[in-house]
């Protein structure tokens, strides 16, 4: 009823350009009418002005403050100055939101009627004071005066928050496109002949936490499907998602902050994928993915203000089974029992088998262990020679199949050379080394030279002492050390270890290592060597042990005091005797 009632006055005004006569007289009553039409005019002039009309000469009003720009946190007081000469004139405050979806312009006062009640507001004089401060008042404040041009004084306010983020989540997969056109766009989930298992339905999926769309583009021949997923205000735990193996993903994280906020990129748990502990900026690109992408992500937004809660999105990756062997040769002896165990990875879980010719049924012989993790293990009890050979662990899902290949033997282990490189001796040095073997050892093979520019080359230029020796006999003559003997003279130089625990996982049993020593004469004095070992039992030759270098004793260093000791200490002197003092005197005398 008040607007009809006052529409009329109001318009008449407007449409003859005095509005702010007819304000200034309402100002002096009170009229709830000044209040409406201030509005109206504010919502609905369009700044033309009769020319033909005649006003006053006086001169326009001025404002006594000048613009301000005002920074504020949520929470302060903010007072915005107008003060204006003497004028008759009304004033009107108003506010240009910076967030247009919050209404956009709005009208507080007009001369002393407050248009808009915001129990925030009140008026003081022409001083409009603002507590407290909230983050949708940021944008531009304006004192005016309603003359025939009307004057303004602007005011800006920056409200600081704290950021906000959202997380965004965005995964491409590819696949054929057998009967798509490049170039077209399919939104029919219908038109693929099957869907994968990451499909999202094209609808549009919205709620508090999850908007969810898809877009199928054909290029060339492939056919792309983009699946965009945003995560706002994540509550409650991380959303899950999943990609293919070999796609691109591609996480985005959006903020809002004042000041703008930067924005860093974790993964929990360790490093991301490509190595770095953290990545700054809005995204965070992995191509191609692999299983080594699964994990927790979170964005964290920051500015001066404070930091921002962590949406996290939970990637999970689909891939076809991976083994690895946890040893490819796994050594046993005849009524032992032997562990093989292979590694296992893949998404879906994958399904796991062991296998000789045929698949192996779990039985008293083959016992099968999964931990409930990635870890799978065959158990061969009571090894006969029979059961020497190799054993396949098999892995499927429903994106492929993979195999690995473990053998059992009776074999020696490669040598593990113990002794240290630096040689004691001119002319002659020990070399000792260990094996696992579960048989008595008949013979090894010792090789050995001096030190060639092709090292890495067993059959390559220069000679080589090459023989074969009997434990047996080699220790009856006095070549090779006892065990005890042999661990006791152990060195430094080759890890100062034994062989038992440079193994993976576990050591092996000591009554399957195998101690030895052979001693090298002739050698040279402070000459460079290289070595190489290979034992056999009676299932057969070992691998030769990497070349090991090693040196006889080299000269004392040039410039080094004859005096000096092997701590590189000055020798004390000894006192003059008796007898040397005679000489002495005998000396000056002649």
């Amino acid at each position: 009823m008040l607007g009809s009632s006052c529409s009329r006055d109001c318009k008449q005004a407007l449409f003859f350009h005095v509005l702010h006569q007819y304000l200034r007289d309402c100002k002096h009553t009170l009229s709830p009418c000044a209040a409406w039409c201030a509005e109206y005019y504010y919502d609905n002039y369009d700044g033309t002005y009769d020319e033909e009309r005649t006003y006053g000469e006086d001169e326009p009003p001025s404002f006594l403050d000048k613009p301000q720009l005002f920074t504020a946190r949520i929470g302060d007081e903010v007072t915005f100055p107008c003060n204006v000469e003497d004028t008759e004139y009304v004033m009107t405050f108003s506010h240009i939101s910076s967030f247009p979806r919050r209404g956009g312009k709005s009208l507080y006062f007009a001369a002393e009627s407050e248009v808009r009640k915001v129990p925030r507001f009140k008026k003081e004089g022409n001083k409009y004071i603002l507590a407290p401060v909230r983050r949708s008042d940021a944008g531009v404040y304006i004192c005016r005066i309603e003359t025939k041009v009307p004057v303004e004084l602007q005011h800006k306010l920056i409200v600081q928050f704290a950021p906000k983020s959202h997380a965004v989540f965005l995964a491409a997969s590819t696949m054929s496109a057998a009967g798509f056109e490049p170039g077209s766009f399919r939104s029919q989930a219908d038109s693929l002949t099957s869907r994968p298992s990451w499909w999202w339905s094209t609808k549009l999926v919205v709620s508090t936490k999850l908007v969810v769309s898809t877009k199928l583009v054909v290029k060339s021949t492939k056919l792309v499907v983009w699946t965009k997923l945003v995560v706002v205000d994540q509550a409650g735990g991380a959303l899950q998602r999943t990609v293919d193996q070999g796609s691109i993903l591609e996480l985005q994280c959006s903020a809002e902050g004042e000041p703008k906020p930067s924005i860093v990129w974790t993964k929990d748990g360790g490093p991301l994928p490509e190595g770095a502990e953290s990545s700054k900026g809005f995204v965070l690109r992995i191509r191609p993915v692999d299983r080594h992408a699964e994990g927790n992500y979170s964005c964290t937004a920051t500015n001066i203000i404070g930091e921002s809660s962590s949406p996290q999105v939970t990637v999970l990756v689909q891939y076809p089974p991976e083994i690895r062997p946890k040893q490819p040769m796994v050594h046993g002896g005849e009524g032992d029992t032997a562990e093989l165990v292979c590694m296992v990875h893949g998404n879906p879980n994958p399904r796991v088998s062991w296998s000789r010719t045929t698949q192996l049924p779990a039985s008293e012989k083959y016992q099968m262990v999964h931990d409930g993790g990635h870890r799978y293990s065959l158990s061969v009890h009571n090894i006969s020679e029979k059961d020497f050979g190799e054993y396949k662990c098999n892995a499927s899902n429903s994106l492929g199949s993979n195999g690995g290949v473990i053998r059992l033997t009776g074999l020696p282990g490669t040598p593990y050379i113990t002794s240290s490189p630096a040689g004691g001796e001119d002319s002659t040095y020990t070399i000792t080394w260990e094996t696992e073997s579960t048989a008595p050892l008949l013979q090894y093979r010792l090789r050995y030279r001096e030190k060639t520019d092709n090292e890495t080359v067993l059959h390559g230029p220069g000679h080589w002492h090459d023989s074969l020796y009997s434990p047996k006999l080699a220790l009856q003559q006095g070549l090779v050390h006892r065990a005890a003997a042999v661990r006791g003279n152990r060195g430094e130089g080759h890890g100062g270890r034994s062989l038992g625990q440079k193994t993976e996982g576990q050591s092996i049993p000591g009554d399957r290592i195998r101690p030895m020593a052979h001693p090298l004469e002739s050698l040279s004095p402070a000459t460079e060597y290289q070595a190489t070992v290979q034992v056999e039992n009676k299932f057969g030759w070992s691998q030769a042990s990497p070349i090991f270098y090693f040196h006889t004793k080299r000269e004392v260093a040039v410039g080094q005091s004859a005096t000096t000791t092997s701590l590189g200490q000055a020798a004390p002197q000894q006192a003059p005797t008796l007898w040397s003092l005679l000489a002495l005197f005998c000396a000056t005398r002649l």
